[in-house]
């Protein structure tokens, strides 16, 4: 894209005006006269020849730039998915990630749909965010998804530690100081094929202490990918691609054919081979027309 996901606007405007004194054979100074501008308040900035247009998942998009969801500055198209009874730390992690969010767009979130169940009728062309100590609160979702990865990613995690540990006589005190597991894992909404779910997710108290820490440090961050990133305590962010791409917003056809054709540098080549051909074909035949149409003038 021509931007990125994060990015900086900067106006810099220079003006002086210096009127010279004295004369050649005196000492010659310059004064500068004091002035005041400011730019025109009807004065636009056009951004409609970007097209709004992203494959997905792609966490990096959230982590940095809070996308999807603030593409809405007051999250009118956001839904939060909150249990009830969650508890302290999963309130904290929700609290954050908003401000997070607010930063992005210099504005609150006003309209922020939040609901205590995954709901179709609530969520329905909404991008969800879910927050929760763990995935259980995604089983109401009749999809494969992201949840059910990071359960493995998670075990795999723990059976390293039990191997790593496993000699050590400190064995209590090593577990207890890499306890600290969370993660964040996104995919496509089950109720609109545009619309991601993206799922904060904290294991225990240790969990979301992390991922409220992680929040803080803009530097991780920005290392994350994919559709899933685990969160480990002394450790950096794991970033894994899991589950199918899908995409959002739109693009021209032909925009989109060279776009299909990005990871594919083979049918890129043969597509524009193709293309050349047909353009000195046509060349070609419009030269030959007017050859002919010329010859039969002068006859």
């Amino acid at each position: 894209g021509l931007l990125g996901a994060d990015n900086l606007m900067q106006f810099d405007f220079q003006y002086g005006l210096a009127v010279p004194g004295g004369s050649v054979e005196n000492c010659k100074s310059v004064a500068l006269i004091p002035s005041q501008v400011e730019i025109d308040p009807t004065s636009t900035i056009d951004f409609s020849g970007f097209y709004h247009f992203a494959k997905l998942p792609n966490l990096n998009l959230f982590t940095v730039s809070g996308f999807p969801f603030t593409k809405y500055a007051d999250l009118s198209e956001t839904g939060v998915v909150l249990a009830k009874d969650a508890p302290a730390a999963v309130l904290t992690t929700y609290l954050n990630t908003m401000a997070r969010l607010a930063a992005q767009t210099g504005y609150p979130a006003t309209k922020l749909t939040v609901v205590e169940t995954i709901d179709k009728g609530a969520l329905k062309d909404k991008d969800i965010l879910v927050f929760a100590e763990n995935s259980r609160i995604l089983d109401g979702i009749d999809k494969e998804d992201a949840g059910v990865a990071i359960d493995k990613i998670k075990q795999g995690i723990e059976k390293s530690l039990t191997k790593a540990v496993s000699d050590d006589k400190n064995m209590e005190s090593v577990v207890a100081e890499d306890a600290g597991i969370a993660a964040i894992v996104q995919y496509q909404s089950p109720f609109s094929d545009d619309r991601s779910v993206v799922a904060v997710l904290g294991d225990g108290q240790d969990g979301s202490f992390l991922i409220n820490k992680r929040l803080m440090i803009p530097g991780d961050l920005k290392l994350i990918d994919g559709s899933v990133a685990v969160f480990k305590t002394n450790a950096t962010p794991t970033s894994y691609n899991i589950g199918p791409t899908y995409y959002t917003g739109s693009l021209p056809w032909h925009q989109r054919v060279w776009y299909s054709m990005l990871d594919q540098p083979v049918l890129l080549v043969l597509f524009t081979l193709v293309c050349a051909l047909l353009f000195a074909g046509g060349i070609y035949y419009l030269m030959h027309s007017l050859i002919r149409y010329r010859s039969r003038r002068h006859k």
